[in-house]
């Protein structure tokens, strides 16, 4: 993404055996739908992912954040996305 202001990374882990690759390929899908951010994910060799991601506003940066976020949180832990204030849940990324 040329041009983009801000950068993050996200390391995801769990105790037990989960499909890495297939969780990797859905966090790095769900950037081509995004116009406003780029990134993907890589399945770690010893269990894991790790994502990389880029945006043109801190705003956006917050936003897929939150969306990652959330959907790790279900994927991982089996657990509804939390509210981050505002009385709305945060959205996810269908897995």
């Amino acid at each position: 993404m040329d041009g983009a202001s801000y950068a993050a990374t996200m390391l995801l882990c769990a105790d037990g055996p989960l499909d890495w690759p297939d969780i990797a390929g859905t966090f790095t899908n769900s950037f081509s739908d995004n116009q406003d951010a780029t990134g993907a994910a890589s399945a770690l060799a010893n269990g894991g992912c790790l994502i990389r991601y880029y945006t043109q506003s801190a705003q956006c940066l917050k936003q897929v954040t939150r969306a990652l976020w959330a959907t790790a949180r279900c994927a991982l832990l089996e657990r509804p996305p939390l509210d981050l204030g505002g009385g709305v849940a945060s959205p996810t990324i269908a897995l």
